[in-house]
């Protein structure tokens, strides 16, 4: 159950991130173009998150490793 919660949570981050991508390219103004570069940095560190997860690694969030209970 969890796993399906965090597979839907990628999808929704990958479809932001697409939008995000349109919307840094066609953006009108730079501001429109810097709150989707700052949206886009929000979302990577999310994915790094879930990727981490998936992959079973914690070496890429390093705070992880203190609360990983052998």
């Amino acid at each position: 159950m969890v796993n399906l919660i965090l597979y839907i949570a990628l999808g929704f981050i990958g479809l932001a991130v697409i939008l995000t991508l349109y919307r840094f390219i066609k953006g009108d103004t730079s501001v429109d173009r810097i709150i989707a570069l700052d949206v886009l940095t929000i979302s990577s560190i999310a994915l790094i998150g879930l990727i981490s997860h998936f992959a079973g690694r914690v070496i890429y969030i390093w705070t992880l490793h203190w609360f990983t209970v052998y």
